[in-house]
């Protein structure tokens, strides 16, 4: 027994001897042959730091374009504004040169010596046309007032005038103009307008009953109230023969 212990042991003990051991010494080269592979897959940190070089240099020239266009924006905003303030002043002047030959007009006449009310008059006449004119080339007009019907879109009413004779609504009297420029209103005309009174109403109302009156039913009454008329009586017959 003790020598076939001492065979086993031998037999473990020289190389080759033992099947695990072989597996295990022929899985090492395996094991040791799969890492190289892992240290290829990691990524290298010097294409990482060039990636990451070219995302700051797009991101700052990103930031520079944008600064730029609101540089841009700001100045063509304040442009505009210039402009359009010149545009204001060269319109409003152009208004002024034109009514400036009015108020020259004006000192004229308050600087002679009429002979005069009736030549004061005419003056005062010649200088609103000229007025008139002036607001015509700028494109104002004056809104239409007496005699039109009432627009609430370009007359304000502030008093009902009743009897005057005219239509419901109608515009008799024009306490301010109105002007407008093309479709623009540059303020309402002040306007009184017609009201109908009580009296006007009843006179409308027996005329509308006047005239359903006269129809064929009321033309075949006063007929049969001819024949009744005309018809004797049994007093009259008895009268006419007593007679």
């Amino acid at each position: 027994m003790e020598q076939r212990e001492e065979q086993l042991d031998d037999e473990r003990s020289a190389p080759g001897g033992r099947p695990e051991a072989q597996d295990t010494a022929g899985g090492e080269p395996e094991a040791t042959g799969g890492e190289p592979e892992a240290a290829e897959e990691r990524p290298d940190a010097g294409a990482l730091e060039r990636e990451l070089e070219q995302v700051r240099a797009q991101a700052a020239e990103y930031l520079e374009t944008a600064r730029r266009l609101k540089a841009d924006f700001d100045n063509y905003r304040r442009r505009m504004f210039q402009e359009q303030s010149r545009w204001k002043a060269d319109g409003v002047a152009a208004a002024v040169l034109e009514l400036l030959p009015v108020a020259d007009n004006l000192e004229r006449a308050l600087a002679s010596q009429a002979s005069s009310a009736e030549a004061l008059r005419q003056g005062v006449e010649l200088t609103l046309r000229q007025m008139r004119e002036a607001l015509a080339r700028l494109g104002v007009e004056a809104v239409a007032g007496v005699g039109q019907p009432f627009d609430p879109a370009v007359h304000e009413a502030v008093q009902r005038v009743e009897g005057s004779g005219r239509p419901e609504g109608e515009i008799v009297q024009e306490i301010r103009k109105g002007y407008r420029m093309k479709d623009r209103l540059l303020r309402p005309a002040l306007v009184a307008v017609a009201a109908g009174t009580g009296e006007e109403a009843a006179k409308a109302a027996a005329r509308e009953a006047a005239a359903e009156g006269s129809g064929p039913e009321a033309g075949a009454g006063a007929g049969a109230g001819d024949e009744g008329a005309a018809a004797p009586g049994p007093g009259e017959e008895s009268t006419s023969g007593e007679a």
